[in-house]
């Protein structure tokens, strides 16, 4: 119309940031007017959907955005949609089922991947410590046996800089002293 109304908005600009994004492999975001007709589709702009469950299912949802579940060419489709009042239409993007779920297995198979690496090394890490310390102990026990024995001349061999390493130098600072005293 001339002078009267509102000028119509020039889509190109949306059109191309539409074309621009993916969503998984076949996911793309769309424009529906409240009417059920693309104004912006990948291959379908301009033809009417109003009968299409998809469509069905946004003007039923009685929320200005969400989420509907539908089938799709024989395919379980989600779609996540949000109504814009100004101009009268929905934007939505709607993704594959299997894909996503494709997307949510391969992710839940790294985490439990990740988990079982993790425990594998904690259990690995946990092992060498414990095996560093009861080596140290079982020298430790040879090493007071002998002694007790009454063999002062061992010398206990530990080069450990923890309680291990500390307890093997006050067992050889006790077998030289016990030496001193029964030797002189």
């Amino acid at each position: 119309m001339i002078g009267v109304g509102i000028p119509e908005k020039d889509l190109g600009g949306i059109k191309q940031i539409f074309k621009s994004k993916t969503y998984f492999a076949s996911g793309y975001p769309f424009l529906v007017d409240d009417e059920g007709t693309f104004v912006i589709h990948p291959s379908k702009e301009g033809e009417n959907f109003a009968n299409a469950e998809f469509f069905k299912q946004l003007k039923n949802s009685n929320s200005i955005q969400g989420k509907t579940f539908y089938l799709w060419e024989g395919k379980q489709k989600y779609q996540y949609f949000k109504h814009i009042d100004a101009i009268k239409a929905y934007v939505s993007v709607s993704i594959y089922e299997h894909e996503l779920m494709g997307i949510v297995n391969a992710t839940r198979n790294a985490l439990i991947f990740a988990i079982i690496l993790a425990i594998g090394i904690f259990i690995l890490i946990n092992s060498l410590i414990s095996r560093s310390i009861a080596i140290g102990l079982k020298k430790g026990v040879d090493f007071a046996s002998t002694i007790a024995s009454g063999d002062l001349t061992q010398k206990l061999d530990i080069d450990q800089k923890d309680e291990i390493g500390v307890l093997a130098e006050s067992l050889n600072t006790m077998s030289e002293n016990l030496n001193h005293m029964f030797t002189d």
